[in-house]
Protein backbone atom coordinates (compact mmCIF):
# COMPACT_ATOMS: atom_id res chain seq x y z
CA UNK A 1 0.00 0.00 0.00
CA UNK A 2 1.39 3.39 -0.98
CA UNK A 3 2.34 5.71 1.85
CA UNK A 4 0.38 8.92 2.26
CA UNK A 5 2.89 11.75 1.73
CA UNK A 6 3.37 14.39 4.40
CA UNK A 7 1.94 17.83 3.62
CA UNK A 8 4.50 19.81 1.64
CA UNK A 9 4.07 22.91 3.81
CA UNK A 10 5.01 20.98 6.94
CA UNK A 11 8.03 19.48 5.21
CA UNK A 12 9.20 22.95 4.17
CA UNK A 13 8.81 24.25 7.73
CA UNK A 14 10.64 21.24 9.14
CA UNK A 15 13.46 21.72 6.63
CA UNK A 16 13.70 25.40 7.51
CA UNK A 17 13.95 24.66 11.23
CA UNK A 18 16.65 22.05 10.60
CA UNK A 19 18.59 24.42 8.33
CA UNK A 20 18.59 27.19 10.95
CA UNK A 21 19.65 24.80 13.69
CA UNK A 22 22.40 23.30 11.53
CA UNK A 23 23.79 26.74 10.65
CA UNK A 24 23.78 27.85 14.29
CA UNK A 25 25.44 24.66 15.53
CA UNK A 26 28.00 24.69 12.72
CA UNK A 27 29.05 28.21 13.62
CA UNK A 28 29.20 27.33 17.31
CA UNK A 29 31.38 24.25 16.93
CA UNK A 30 33.78 26.14 14.68
CA UNK A 31 34.09 29.32 16.75
CA UNK A 32 34.43 27.74 20.20
CA UNK A 33 37.44 25.49 19.40
CA UNK A 34 39.04 28.34 17.44
CA UNK A 35 38.52 30.70 20.40
CA UNK A 36 39.96 28.22 22.90
CA UNK A 37 42.87 26.81 20.89
CA UNK A 38 43.46 29.06 17.89
CA UNK A 39 43.03 26.02 15.61
CA UNK A 40 40.25 26.39 13.05
CA UNK A 41 38.83 23.26 11.40
CA UNK A 42 35.62 24.36 9.63
CA UNK A 43 35.19 21.38 7.31
CA UNK A 44 35.53 18.81 10.07
CA UNK A 45 33.32 20.74 12.44
CA UNK A 46 30.51 21.28 9.94
CA UNK A 47 30.54 17.62 8.89
CA UNK A 48 30.40 16.56 12.54
CA UNK A 49 27.32 18.74 13.04
CA UNK A 50 25.76 17.22 9.92
CA UNK A 51 26.24 13.68 11.22
CA UNK A 52 25.23 14.50 14.78
CA UNK A 53 22.16 16.58 13.97
CA UNK A 54 20.72 14.85 10.89
CA UNK A 55 22.20 11.42 10.21
CA UNK A 56 22.24 9.93 13.72
CA UNK A 57 18.67 11.04 14.66
CA UNK A 58 17.30 9.75 11.37
CA UNK A 59 19.06 6.41 11.70
CA UNK A 60 18.03 5.99 15.34
CA UNK A 61 14.57 7.56 15.48
CA UNK A 62 13.68 8.39 11.88
CA UNK A 63 13.22 12.03 12.89
CA UNK A 64 15.35 15.16 13.02
CA UNK A 65 14.41 17.89 15.51
CA UNK A 66 12.68 19.73 12.67
CA UNK A 67 10.66 16.69 11.63
CA UNK A 68 9.82 15.98 15.26
CA UNK A 69 8.56 19.54 15.81
CA UNK A 70 6.23 19.28 12.79
CA UNK A 71 5.06 15.76 13.60
CA UNK A 72 6.77 14.04 10.67
CA UNK A 73 9.09 11.07 10.25
CA UNK A 74 11.34 9.48 7.63
CA UNK A 75 10.57 5.89 6.63
CA UNK A 76 11.44 3.53 3.81
CA UNK A 77 9.10 3.08 0.89
CA UNK A 78 7.48 0.11 2.64
CA UNK A 79 7.03 1.99 5.90
CA UNK A 80 10.01 0.51 7.77
CA UNK A 81 13.21 2.18 9.00
CA UNK A 82 15.73 3.45 6.46
CA UNK A 83 19.16 1.80 6.28
CA UNK A 84 22.00 3.85 7.81
CA UNK A 85 24.06 3.99 4.61
CA UNK A 86 21.04 5.18 2.65
CA UNK A 87 20.34 7.85 5.26
CA UNK A 88 23.95 8.99 5.01
CA UNK A 89 23.72 9.20 1.22
CA UNK A 90 20.33 10.94 1.41
CA UNK A 91 21.50 13.66 3.78
CA UNK A 92 25.02 14.30 2.53
CA UNK A 93 24.52 14.12 -1.23
CA UNK A 94 20.79 14.02 -1.95
CA UNK A 95 19.84 16.91 0.33
CA UNK A 96 23.10 18.75 -0.44
CA UNK A 97 24.38 18.98 3.12
CA UNK A 98 27.90 17.82 2.23
CA UNK A 99 28.43 20.40 -0.54
CA UNK A 100 26.73 22.94 1.71
CA UNK A 101 29.32 22.17 4.38
CA UNK A 102 32.12 22.84 1.88
CA UNK A 103 30.50 26.10 0.79
CA UNK A 104 29.81 27.14 4.38
CA UNK A 105 33.47 26.61 5.22
CA UNK A 106 34.37 29.66 3.12
CA UNK A 107 32.48 32.40 5.04
CA UNK A 108 33.14 30.66 8.35
CA UNK A 109 36.88 30.61 7.71
CA UNK A 110 36.95 34.22 6.52
CA UNK A 111 34.84 35.42 9.45
CA UNK A 112 36.91 33.69 12.13
CA UNK A 113 40.13 34.94 10.58
CA UNK A 114 38.77 38.47 10.44
CA UNK A 115 37.89 38.23 14.13
CA UNK A 116 41.36 36.88 14.91
CA UNK A 117 40.02 33.61 16.33
CA UNK A 118 42.26 31.21 14.45
CA UNK A 119 43.83 30.11 11.22
CA UNK A 120 42.16 27.70 8.79
CA UNK A 121 43.62 24.21 9.03
CA UNK A 122 41.49 22.36 6.51
CA UNK A 123 40.07 24.82 4.01
CA UNK A 124 43.63 25.69 2.94
CA UNK A 125 43.64 22.40 1.04
CA UNK A 126 40.27 22.81 -0.63
CA UNK A 127 41.22 23.62 -4.18
CA UNK A 128 39.13 25.66 -6.58
CA UNK A 129 37.98 22.53 -8.43
CA UNK A 130 36.71 21.00 -5.17
CA UNK A 131 34.79 24.19 -4.44
CA UNK A 132 33.26 24.23 -7.93
CA UNK A 133 32.18 20.58 -7.65
CA UNK A 134 30.51 21.36 -4.32
CA UNK A 135 28.69 24.27 -5.94
CA UNK A 136 27.36 22.04 -8.74
CA UNK A 137 26.25 19.31 -6.30
CA UNK A 138 24.49 21.87 -4.13
CA UNK A 139 22.66 23.18 -7.19
CA UNK A 140 21.54 19.66 -8.10
CA UNK A 141 20.28 19.16 -4.55
CA UNK A 142 18.21 22.34 -4.80
CA UNK A 143 16.70 21.13 -8.07
CA UNK A 144 16.09 17.74 -6.44
CA UNK A 145 14.05 19.40 -3.69
CA UNK A 146 11.93 21.19 -6.28
CA UNK A 147 11.06 17.82 -7.81
CA UNK A 148 8.65 17.25 -4.91
CA UNK A 149 6.38 19.96 -6.31
CA UNK A 150 5.62 17.92 -9.41
CA UNK A 151 5.30 14.46 -7.86
CA UNK A 152 2.09 13.12 -6.32
CA UNK A 153 4.09 11.30 -3.61
CA UNK A 154 6.06 14.50 -2.79
CA UNK A 155 9.34 12.60 -2.87
CA UNK A 156 12.51 14.53 -3.56
CA UNK A 157 15.64 13.39 -5.37
CA UNK A 158 17.11 12.56 -1.96
CA UNK A 159 14.11 10.31 -1.20
CA UNK A 160 14.46 8.53 -4.52
CA UNK A 161 18.17 7.93 -3.90
CA UNK A 162 17.54 6.44 -0.45
CA UNK A 163 14.24 4.73 -1.21
CA UNK A 164 12.63 6.81 1.54
CA UNK A 165 9.57 8.94 2.09
CA UNK A 166 8.40 11.51 4.65
CA UNK A 167 5.02 10.91 6.26
CA UNK A 168 3.04 12.11 9.25
CA UNK A 169 4.41 10.50 12.39
CA UNK A 170 2.51 7.45 13.58
CA UNK A 171 3.19 6.37 17.17
CA UNK A 172 3.90 2.68 17.68
CA UNK A 173 0.76 0.75 18.68
CA UNK A 174 0.40 -0.34 22.28
CA UNK A 175 1.61 -3.91 22.83
CA UNK A 176 -0.57 -6.05 25.07
CA UNK A 177 1.99 -8.79 25.68
CA UNK A 178 4.13 -7.76 28.72
CA UNK A 179 7.22 -9.59 27.48
CA UNK A 180 7.04 -8.02 24.04
CA UNK A 181 6.45 -4.60 25.63
CA UNK A 182 9.48 -5.10 27.90
CA UNK A 183 11.64 -6.17 24.96
CA UNK A 184 10.49 -3.17 22.93
CA UNK A 185 11.22 -0.79 25.82
CA UNK A 186 14.69 -2.28 26.35
CA UNK A 187 15.47 -2.01 22.66
CA UNK A 188 14.33 1.61 22.65
CA UNK A 189 16.52 2.39 25.67
CA UNK A 190 19.50 0.68 24.03
CA UNK A 191 19.00 2.71 20.87
CA UNK A 192 18.82 5.93 22.91
CA UNK A 193 22.00 5.06 24.82
CA UNK A 194 23.79 4.29 21.56
CA UNK A 195 22.53 7.55 20.10
CA UNK A 196 23.70 9.72 22.99
CA UNK A 197 27.02 7.86 23.17
CA UNK A 198 27.63 8.60 19.50
CA UNK A 199 26.63 12.24 20.00
CA UNK A 200 29.01 12.55 22.96
CA UNK A 201 31.83 11.09 20.88
CA UNK A 202 31.20 13.62 18.13
CA UNK A 203 31.23 16.50 20.60
CA UNK A 204 34.46 15.17 22.13
CA UNK A 205 36.06 14.98 18.69
CA UNK A 206 34.90 18.44 17.65
CA UNK A 207 36.30 20.05 20.80
CA UNK A 208 39.02 17.57 21.69
CA UNK A 209 40.78 17.21 18.36
CA UNK A 210 41.81 20.88 18.10
CA UNK A 211 42.83 20.86 21.77
CA UNK A 212 44.92 17.72 21.21
CA UNK A 213 46.56 19.24 18.16
CA UNK A 214 47.29 22.46 20.01
CA UNK A 215 48.55 20.76 23.16
CA UNK A 216 50.48 17.92 21.56
CA UNK A 217 52.11 19.58 18.59
CA UNK A 218 51.27 23.25 18.87
CA UNK A 219 49.10 25.19 16.52
CA UNK A 220 49.12 24.63 12.78
CA UNK A 221 51.42 27.62 12.37
CA UNK A 222 53.87 26.21 14.90
CA UNK A 223 53.90 22.86 13.14
CA UNK A 224 54.52 24.48 9.78
CA UNK A 225 57.27 26.63 11.28
CA UNK A 226 58.92 23.59 12.83
CA UNK A 227 58.67 21.68 9.54
CA UNK A 228 60.31 24.58 7.70
CA UNK A 229 63.04 24.79 10.33
CA UNK A 230 63.77 21.06 10.02
CA UNK A 231 63.90 21.36 6.23
CA UNK A 232 66.28 24.32 6.39
CA UNK A 233 68.43 22.59 8.99
CA UNK A 234 68.80 19.63 6.63
CA UNK A 235 69.68 22.02 3.81
CA UNK A 236 72.27 23.68 6.04
CA UNK A 237 74.20 20.41 6.14
CA UNK A 238 74.89 20.84 2.42
CA UNK A 239 75.34 24.64 2.59
CA UNK A 240 77.15 25.17 5.91
CA UNK A 241 78.33 28.66 4.92
CA UNK A 242 74.86 29.98 4.02
CA UNK A 243 74.39 32.69 6.63
CA UNK A 244 70.75 33.41 5.77
CA UNK A 245 69.73 29.80 6.36
CA UNK A 246 71.81 29.54 9.55
CA UNK A 247 70.23 32.70 10.97
CA UNK A 248 66.69 31.55 10.16
CA UNK A 249 67.27 28.11 11.71
CA UNK A 250 68.81 29.62 14.85
CA UNK A 251 65.98 32.14 15.24
CA UNK A 252 63.40 29.35 14.81
CA UNK A 253 65.13 27.28 17.49
CA UNK A 254 65.16 30.28 19.82
CA UNK A 255 61.43 30.70 19.21
CA UNK A 256 60.94 27.03 20.14
CA UNK A 257 62.93 27.58 23.33
CA UNK A 258 65.87 25.40 22.26
CA UNK A 259 68.55 28.04 22.83
CA UNK A 260 71.38 25.54 23.23
CA UNK A 261 70.74 24.02 19.82
CA UNK A 262 70.41 27.52 18.34
CA UNK A 263 73.85 28.49 19.66
CA UNK A 264 75.30 25.25 18.28
CA UNK A 265 73.94 26.15 14.84
CA UNK A 266 75.47 29.63 15.06
CA UNK A 267 78.84 28.24 16.18
CA UNK A 268 78.89 25.64 13.40
CA UNK A 269 78.18 28.38 10.88
CA UNK A 270 80.96 30.57 12.30
CA UNK A 271 83.47 27.74 12.07
CA UNK A 272 82.38 26.79 8.56
CA UNK A 273 82.48 30.43 7.47
CA UNK A 274 85.98 30.92 8.89
CA UNK A 275 87.22 27.77 7.18
CA UNK A 276 85.74 28.89 3.87
CA UNK A 277 87.25 32.37 4.26
CA UNK A 278 90.69 30.90 5.02
CA UNK A 279 90.49 28.73 1.93
CA UNK A 280 89.34 31.69 -0.15
CA UNK A 281 92.15 33.86 1.19
CA UNK A 282 94.74 31.25 0.28
CA UNK A 283 93.34 31.05 -3.24
CA UNK A 284 93.30 34.84 -3.64
CA UNK A 285 96.81 35.28 -2.28
CA UNK A 286 98.11 32.63 -4.66
CA UNK A 287 96.45 34.39 -7.60
CA UNK A 288 97.64 37.82 -6.46
CA UNK A 289 101.22 36.58 -6.06
CA UNK A 290 101.18 35.63 -9.73
CA UNK A 291 99.78 38.99 -10.86
CA UNK A 292 99.92 41.92 -8.43
CA UNK A 293 98.45 44.24 -11.08
CA UNK A 294 95.11 42.40 -11.24
CA UNK A 295 92.45 44.87 -10.14
CA UNK A 296 89.78 42.20 -9.57
CA UNK A 297 92.03 39.94 -7.47
CA UNK A 298 93.38 42.87 -5.44
CA UNK A 299 89.88 44.22 -4.77
CA UNK A 300 88.62 40.78 -3.67
CA UNK A 301 91.59 40.18 -1.36
CA UNK A 302 91.42 43.67 0.18
CA UNK A 303 87.67 43.31 0.74
CA UNK A 304 88.11 39.91 2.41
CA UNK A 305 90.79 41.22 4.79
CA UNK A 306 88.78 44.39 5.43
CA UNK A 307 85.66 42.37 6.33
CA UNK A 308 87.76 40.50 8.88
CA UNK A 309 89.00 43.84 10.31
CA UNK A 310 92.56 43.06 9.22
CA UNK A 311 93.10 46.60 7.99
CA UNK A 312 96.91 46.60 8.20
CA UNK A 313 97.16 43.47 6.06
CA UNK A 314 94.67 44.89 3.58
CA UNK A 315 96.69 48.11 3.43
CA UNK A 316 99.88 46.21 2.59
CA UNK A 317 98.14 44.56 -0.36
CA UNK A 318 96.52 47.82 -1.53
CA UNK A 319 99.77 49.82 -1.32
CA UNK A 320 101.70 47.16 -3.21
CA UNK A 321 99.07 47.23 -5.93
CA UNK A 322 99.32 51.04 -6.19
CA UNK A 323 103.12 50.90 -6.37
CA UNK A 324 103.09 48.24 -9.07
CA UNK A 325 100.41 49.97 -11.16
CA UNK A 326 102.14 53.36 -10.69
CA UNK A 327 99.00 55.29 -11.60
CA UNK A 328 98.20 58.42 -9.55
CA UNK A 329 94.47 57.70 -9.80
CA UNK A 330 95.02 54.44 -7.91
CA UNK A 331 96.75 56.37 -5.12
CA UNK A 332 93.75 58.70 -4.89
CA UNK A 333 91.55 55.61 -4.49
CA UNK A 334 93.84 54.39 -1.70
CA UNK A 335 93.54 57.81 0.00
CA UNK A 336 89.74 57.58 -0.05
CA UNK A 337 89.86 54.00 1.26
CA UNK A 338 92.10 55.04 4.16
CA UNK A 339 89.92 58.04 4.97
CA UNK A 340 86.80 55.88 5.17
CA UNK A 341 88.60 53.69 7.72
CA UNK A 342 89.60 56.72 9.81
CA UNK A 343 93.29 56.41 8.92
CA UNK A 344 93.38 60.18 8.35
CA UNK A 345 97.12 61.03 8.41
CA UNK A 346 97.86 58.18 6.00
CA UNK A 347 94.97 59.21 3.76
CA UNK A 348 96.24 62.80 3.59
CA UNK A 349 99.75 61.57 2.82
CA UNK A 350 98.51 59.40 -0.06
CA UNK A 351 96.43 62.26 -1.50
CA UNK A 352 99.47 64.57 -1.38
CA UNK A 353 101.64 61.91 -2.99
CA UNK A 354 99.08 61.52 -5.79
CA UNK A 355 99.20 65.28 -6.48
CA UNK A 356 102.98 65.21 -6.48
CA UNK A 357 102.87 62.46 -9.10
CA UNK A 358 100.31 64.35 -11.18
CA UNK A 359 99.34 67.90 -10.14
CA UNK A 360 96.57 67.99 -12.77
CA UNK A 361 94.49 65.21 -11.24
CA UNK A 362 90.83 66.21 -11.43
CA UNK A 363 89.09 66.89 -8.10
CA UNK A 364 92.10 65.78 -6.06
CA UNK A 365 92.71 69.29 -4.65
CA UNK A 366 89.09 69.35 -3.50
CA UNK A 367 89.51 65.92 -1.90
CA UNK A 368 92.74 66.85 -0.13
CA UNK A 369 91.32 70.21 0.93
CA UNK A 370 88.26 68.58 2.52
CA UNK A 371 90.47 66.04 4.31
CA UNK A 372 92.71 68.78 5.69
CA UNK A 373 89.67 70.84 6.70
CA UNK A 374 88.19 67.92 8.66
CA UNK A 375 91.60 67.23 10.17
CA UNK A 376 91.97 70.85 11.34
CA UNK A 377 94.99 71.62 9.14
CA UNK A 378 95.22 75.25 7.89
CA UNK A 379 96.77 74.00 4.64
CA UNK A 380 93.21 73.16 3.65
CA UNK A 381 92.77 76.79 2.49
CA UNK A 382 95.40 76.49 -0.22
CA UNK A 383 94.07 73.17 -1.53
CA UNK A 384 90.47 74.39 -1.53
CA UNK A 385 91.48 77.63 -3.28
CA UNK A 386 93.22 75.61 -6.01
CA UNK A 387 90.09 73.44 -6.23
CA UNK A 388 87.94 76.58 -6.66
CA UNK A 389 90.19 77.70 -9.50
CA UNK A 390 89.76 74.27 -11.13
CA UNK A 391 85.97 74.28 -10.66
CA UNK A 392 84.77 77.86 -10.16
CA UNK A 393 81.09 76.83 -10.33
CA UNK A 394 81.33 74.05 -7.74
CA UNK A 395 79.22 75.30 -4.83
CA UNK A 396 80.41 72.59 -2.42
CA UNK A 397 84.06 73.55 -2.94
CA UNK A 398 83.22 77.21 -2.38
CA UNK A 399 81.33 76.38 0.83
CA UNK A 400 84.32 74.41 2.14
CA UNK A 401 86.69 77.24 1.23
CA UNK A 402 84.50 79.79 3.07
CA UNK A 403 84.43 77.51 6.13
CA UNK A 404 88.23 77.15 6.00
CA UNK A 405 88.63 80.92 5.93
CA UNK A 406 86.32 81.25 8.94
CA UNK A 407 88.21 78.64 10.96
CA UNK A 408 91.80 79.52 10.01
CA UNK A 409 91.59 83.04 8.64
CA UNK A 410 91.79 84.14 5.00
CA UNK A 411 94.87 83.69 2.83
CA UNK A 412 97.04 86.72 2.25
CA UNK A 413 97.12 88.49 -1.07
CA UNK A 414 100.59 87.14 -1.71
CA UNK A 415 99.48 83.58 -0.98
CA UNK A 416 96.53 83.92 -3.31
CA UNK A 417 98.75 85.33 -6.06
CA UNK A 418 101.22 82.45 -5.66
CA UNK A 419 98.46 79.87 -5.80
CA UNK A 420 97.04 81.44 -8.96
CA UNK A 421 100.45 81.26 -10.56
CA UNK A 422 100.83 77.63 -9.47
CA UNK A 423 97.46 76.82 -10.97
CA UNK A 424 98.38 78.53 -14.23
CA UNK A 425 101.63 76.54 -14.51
CA UNK A 426 99.88 73.23 -13.81
CA UNK A 427 96.81 73.85 -15.93
CA UNK A 428 96.75 71.49 -18.93
CA UNK A 429 97.56 73.13 -22.28
CA UNK A 430 94.57 73.49 -24.57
Amino acid sequence: MALAPAPLSRRVLAGGLDALALAALAGLVVVVPAWLTGVLMPMWSVLAVLVGYAVLPLVTFGRTPGLRALGLELVSADGGPVDATKVLMRETVGRGLLPAAVLLAVPVTLATRALGLGQGLVFEGVQLLFFQVALVLFGLAVVGHLMALGRPDRRTLADLMAGSAVRVFEPAPTVADPEVALFTAQRTQARRRAFWTAEAMLVALVVGLPVALEAGAGSSEARLARLRRETLEEQLKYEPTNGAIADEVAEALDAEGDHRHAEEIREKFRQAHLAAEREREQTLRASWAKDETSTATTAALVELLDDQHRIDEALVVYRRYVEVKHEPERRVGLAKWLWERRRRPEAIAEARAALQDDPTLTDTHALLGKMLLEHGDPDCRAELYLASLESPTDGEVQDDFDRANEEHGPLTTAELKALKAQHARRAPTK
